[in-house]
């Protein structure tokens, strides 16, 4: 009989696919169409000049679908980036998204299509309108330019997070191609991108050697205090996992069913009987 694996678990594997080339520092990012990376670039320009703005990505059978998807999460970014540079600020952190991004205008798309797939991938610069711009005056932002890097790239992470609960296996290798092509050396984006692969660090579905490649990229590339952050929860989440297999492996070994997750974490952790208690 077949064990059935949940729908989450194989958007999980779509994901470590789209990992893997980021796992050695040799590779180059996914590759992205030309026309992406030059609106990236109009992203940076619009920065420089202390405009507001956001990149959303939206991907859907329908065309239109997919617009709207990359529209929206660009407005979501926005306010969240108010919201953050705000926090001392009660009136903004509690106003709604929608008030707080009056006025955003989507100034450039780019539009991929997938004939293999018929999915659409759609890329949406949106920005402040001018007269909203001094929503945050540069004198009043407490973020440095590596905080804002770290915050757009923790949104990326929580974007994935909402298609990977709905199930949205394209948007989420897609959210985790952008964030890699655009942040391909950064060490935030490559912890993040364990905790894309980890389903924020619940499942173990990629192999322990695959996340400690990353991990070491991390760690050659970061203070050691930061990086002992990085390290303690790192290791907390793979006992986790070893527990868990541990209980797995004892119940079966009483005559109890292994289910999906621990026949996964046999192959990930590389090993198929309990750890000797210590």
């Amino acid at each position: 009989m077949l064990m059935k694996i949940p729908a989450h678990i194989k958007i999980a594997a779509v994901v470590i696919l789209t990992l893997s080339g980021y796992g050695q520092a040799e590779q180059a990012p996914a590759p992205v169409a030309p026309s992406v990376y030059k609106l990236m670039e109009m992203k940076r320009s619009m920065e420089a000049q202390n405009i507001i703005c956001a990149i959303g990505i939206g991907v859907s059978d329908i065309e239109m679908i997919a617009n709207n998807i990359s529209s929206d999460r660009a407005r979501a970014q926005i306010a969240e980036y108010i919201r953050e540079t705000k926090k001392a600020d009660n009136d903004s952190a509690s106003r709604p998204a929608y008030v707080l991004v009056q006025g955003a205008e989507v100034h450039e798309t780019v539009t991929q299509y997938d004939k293999k797939t018929g999915l659409y991938t759609i890329y949406s610069l949106v920005a402040l309108a001018p007269k909203k711009r001094e929503v945050i005056p540069q004198s009043q932002s407490t973020l440095s330019a590596e905080q804002k890097t770290i915050a757009v790239i923790d949104s990326l992470g929580n974007v994935y997070t909402e298609l990977f609960k709905k199930g949205d296996a394209a948007g989420a290798a897609a959210v985790l191609q952008h964030m890699m092509a655009n942040y391909p050396r950064n060490p935030h984006a490559w912890w993040v991108s364990i905790a894309m692969s980890t389903n924020n660090f619940t499942t173990m579905m990629a192999h322990k050697s695959s996340l400690d490649t990353i991990l070491g990229m991390i760690k050659n590339n970061t203070a050691p205090a930061e990086f002992a952050k990085y390290k303690k929860e790192y290791d907390a989440f793979i006992e986790r996992m070893e527990q868990k297999l541990d209980e797995g492996l004892i119940k079966a070994a009483k005559g109890g069913e292994i289910d999906w997750e621990i026949e996964a974490l046999k192959s990930t952790l590389g090993r198929t009987k309990p750890r000797k208690k210590r």
